[in-house]
This record gives C-alpha cells, structure tokens and sequence, in this order.
C-alpha cells in the first residue's frame, strides 16, 4: 500500500502542474480570442483521465488502508475532481469557443485548488 499511497502523491502533483498548464493556456486563448484546438482538447482529456486514475487509486488506499481523519472532506474533493471536466464539457456545449475557453480555464483553475485541498486532507500531507 505505501507504493500506491506514493504513486497517489505524485500523480496529485502531476495533476496540478498539468491543470496549471491547461489554465494559463486557455487564459491566454481567451485573451487572444482563440479557439478550443484539438491538442488544447487532448490535453483537458489527458487530465480528465489522470484524475480519474487519481481516484481510482484513493479507492483502492481507502479500501486496503486505515481510513484519514478528513475522509469525507477527502472523497468530496475526490468526486468533484473526476466530476469537474465532463460537467465543464456538457456546459460548454453549444457555446461560442471565446465562451468554451473561459468555462474549461475556470474549471482547471477550480481543480487546481480542489487538488491543493484534497492534498492538504490526506493521510500523507
């Protein structure tokens, strides 16, 4: 279980610098009137499934591991973190790609401090 509880840990803060990236990214397509590209799309993808596989992980600590103090505060970060993206991409539909780049920038700015809070109530922070 230690190696998984490491593996969550650092794939928390590949996480965070990814989303850093996709934020700063789409702040400065907003800014340029730019639109949602196809790599800028893979990338949010790529992060959808990190965080996915994120959560899969904490699952697997929480049902092999003794159980963290701020557990409840720890999975409702964790379910917002999987939910955000696909809810972001539902909302962005049918909107003028200005509208799309702003939605999917805010969410990730969302989950970077989602993921800084999450790391700050687990048991390895």
């Amino acid at each position: 279980m230690e190696r998984i509880a490491l593996l969550h840990n650092r794939l928390q803060l590949t996480i965070t610098i990814v989303l850093l990236i996709v934020t700063c990214w789409g702040a400065l397509n907003v800014l340029r009137n730019g639109v949602v590209g196809r790599l800028y799309g893979s990338i949010l993808s790529i992060a959808g499934l990190l965080l996915l596989m994120e959560g899969l992980l904490g699952l697997i600590l929480l049902f092999g591991s003794q159980q963290s103090a701020h557990l409840v505060l720890h999975l409702v970060y964790g379910t917002l973190a999987v939910v955000a993206l696909p809810l972001a991409y539902l909302i962005s539909r049918e909107r003028s790609e200005r509208t799309r780049l702003m939605i999917f920038s805010l969410t990730c700015l969302f989950l970077v401090g989602i993921a800084i809070r999450a790391y700050e109530t687990g048991s390895y922070s």
